[in-house]
């Protein structure tokens, strides 16, 4: 359960692999999502957002050697699943680096906060 514990503050987190090639519409598991990428420059085109869990999720690249794409606006994912980037073009997610998105309710689909 997510929430603060002594002041810290406590995510539920789960762990997804890739398959090869594109990953459209993944289900939300919790606001700390594990990616372990299978094959490098596997890609995520979309997220299923779970309204029980909130609209802000940090997603790590935990692999050692794969990058993680995270694709602009795929069509290969539902609408209202679909990350927008900052850039407008598709993002590279390093192993051991986080990309911190959130939820826009009125546009519906997800947007990267940050990437680090």
């Amino acid at each position: 359960m997510a929430g603060f514990i002594d002041g810290s503050l406590i995510l539920d987190s789960t762990a997804f692999t890739t398959a090869s090639g594109n990953n459209n519409d993944i289900p939300v598991a919790g606001s700390l999502m594990y990616i372990i990428v299978s094959n490098n420059n596997d890609a995520i085109t979309g997220i299923t957002p779970d309204a029980n869990l909130g609209y802000l999720i940090f997603v790590v690249n935990v692999g050692p050697t794969n990058n993680l794409v995270i694709k602009n606006n795929s069509s290969s994912s539902a609408a209202g699943n679909r990350i927008i980037s900052y850039s407008g073009s598709d993002v590279t997610v390093a192993p051991l680096q986080t990309a911190l998105l959130g939820y826009d309710t009125t546009n519906q689909e997800w947007h990267i906060i940050k990437f680090a």
